[in-house]
């Protein structure tokens, strides 16, 4: 059992891996523009809002850390928040 779930999860991460790999090499810089504007203007906030704020990031994949910047496609890898958890 432990092994089908290791072997899973190296599954997963291998092509996740080359996914991303693929979308860098096609787009050149990876970027996640669109998520300030959802995150801000859509609520008719400013981006200073998140300054010094601590956010949690739930989404997909390995987006949430704890002490350090999110993953750079992160939905909230631009807002200049104190913590992403």
């Amino acid at each position: 059992m432990i092994f089908s779930r290791f072997t899973s999860v190296r599954w997963k991460e291998y092509h996740e891996l080359r996914y991303w790999k693929a979308r860098k090499n096609a787009e050149g810089v990876l970027k996640n523009t669109w998520y300030e504007y959802f995150y801000t203007t859509h609520f008719g906030l400013d981006a200073t809002y998140y300054t010094n704020k601590v956010l949690l990031d739930i989404g997909c994949g390995r987006v949430a850390v704890s002490s350090g910047p999110p993953w750079p496609l992160a939905a909230s890898a631009w807002t200049r928040s104190r913590e992403n958890i």
